[in-house]
């Protein structure tokens, strides 16, 4: 947030806190959240390690630590998330390599995880309101697909969660929304529970007004 806010002080937050994670990565070296701490500051440096083959983009970026997370936790949700964000536009990537990236991510996931949910999240960092038909996107068969995939194999799973995964029910409703799939939409908003989040509903306006609009839609109740 400092760097991002051109604080003056981001510089030494960042030794600050890429020293922490050096002590906690040799405290428990079996532990992957320092790394995953590393990768959420990877883009300030842009590290720039060679893609992996099987990528369409080839975009360079911090790959091996990436890797390293992977051998801690190959599906560590967290880790994939802050990995596909360096590759966003806001961050210094480009539109094509978020979608390469995010893609390759969720296609060696199992069929039953929340990452493959990452196409999604990746086509949301990508609206411009600007396109002609913008909020049709969510529409076409391949969007659509992925979304009604995730509703399938993974939606399901979700009761058994410890904690409600607030954050990617949210994603996976919003795309249903979008893809004009009500029905599935109101599974993934019903099993929020009491619980919202601002993504990605701020991204298209006030997160409030767009989350009421989706539940009026799906025929559920707007909280007071």
């Amino acid at each position: 947030r400092a760097a991002d806010a051109r604080d003056a002080r981001a510089e030494t937050l960042e030794r600050i806190a890429l020293s922490a994670c050096d002590r906690a990565s040799a405290a428990d070296p079996a532990d992957p959240t320092p790394w995953v701490a590393k990768l959420a500051m990877a883009r300030l440096h842009r590290l720039r390690d060679p893609a992996p083959h099987g990528l369409l983009t080839s975009p360079p970026g911090p790959w091996r630590l990436f890797a390293h997370v992977l051998s801690l936790d190959p599906w560590h949700r967290e880790a994939h998330h802050r990995f596909l964000a360096f590759f966003f536009t806001r961050h210094g990537g480009s539109v094509n390599a978020a979608w390469d990236v995010a893609a390759f991510l969720a296609q060696r996931a199992p069929a039953h995880s929340a990452l493959r949910l990452l196409p999604l999240v990746a086509l949301v960092e990508s609206y411009d309101p600007a396109r002609l038909l913008a909020d049709r996107v969510w529409e076409q068969p391949q969007w659509r697909s992925t979304a009604l995939a995730v509703h399938r194999d993974w939606l399901p799973t979700v009761a058994g969660y410890r904690f409600t995964p607030v954050l990617d029910l949210a994603y996976l409703a919003h795309a249903l929304i979008l893809a004009r799939r009500e029905a599935e939409a109101r599974a993934a908003l019903t099993a929020m529970g009491p619980y919202a989040s601002r993504m990605p509903w701020c991204v298209f306006g006030d997160p409030a007004g767009q989350l009421s609009r989706a539940r009026r839609a799906c025929g559920l109740p707007v909280p007071p």
